[in-house]
């Protein structure tokens, strides 16, 4: 894997300085067009690291506006990974949809929790789709990881749950289980990140854009017609 370094400094500050103008434009501006028919489909959307269902507002009254019925997660602040996050999301979609499959929408840390969560639980889940979600690099490659570190209290490449790896012919997805799909057994040492890019042939995501981002985070303005749900 090729290490790419932190960005600089001078980008930090730049998003420190826009943080404030995003969290109050992801609350409170309007709604933006989508031309999609959503037909009354549930949408569970799940917020980014140290940000709570009113950072998601503008983004579920866009998908409430195009026929989406849209709930935020109902987990407070997402304040990282925690022993019994992926559970008490199964509680949420038990009360929201106990009879129907559900679209997860992630943004950032939230997309991780989403991937994960459908791995567990696919019949549950209709399609997932993230937002700046750091599946596929090195969990160090930013400048968050201390601050993640020091909120959660637990490293950044070892979450306190179990992440599976892959899924053998059986049906097992545990990564101590080599199973009959013939698939060595990985180490746990493996990052976080590192086993979220292993395990795509597990749970395929289906999304057909590429989300435009300012310093800030997400532009939700240029997010149009360009969303497969």
């Amino acid at each position: 894997m090729i290490l790419a370094p932190p960005p600089s400094k001078r980008l930090l500050l730049r998003e420190s300085t826009s943080f404030a103008f995003m969290r109050a434009r992801a609350s409170f501006a309007p709604a933006v067009p989508i031309d999609v028919d959503g037909e009354g489909r549930k949408v569970l959307v799940f917020p980014g690291f140290m940000a709570s269902d009113r950072t998601t507002a503008r983004l579920r009254r866009s998908l409430d506006a195009a026929g989406f019925q849209s709930h935020g997660w109902g987990l407070g602040r997402n304040g990282g990974v925690r022993s019994d996050t992926l559970d008490r999301i199964r509680n949420r979609i038990d009360l929201l949809a106990p009879d129907e499959q559900v679209t997860l929408v992630g943004w950032s840390l939230g997309g991780l929790l989403a991937r994960e969560y459908a791995k567990i639980d696919p019949d549950r889940v209709a399609k997932v789709i993230t937002l700046g979600s750091p599946f596929s690099a090195h969990p160090r490659a930013n400048n968050a990881w201390r601050v993640y570190q020091l909120i959660a209290r637990h490293r950044v490449d070892a979450p306190p749950i179990e992440v599976r790896l892959h899924e053998c012919q059986s049906g097992c997805y545990s990564r101590n289980c080599a199973g009959d799909c013939g698939v060595k057994a990985q180490q746990s040492s493996k990052s976080f990140t590192e086993v979220l890019s292993l395990s795509k042939h597990a749970f395929k995501e289906r999304t057909n854009f590429e989300a435009p981002f300012t310093s800030g985070g997400l532009r939700l303005d240029k997010l149009r017609a360009t969303v497969s749900f």
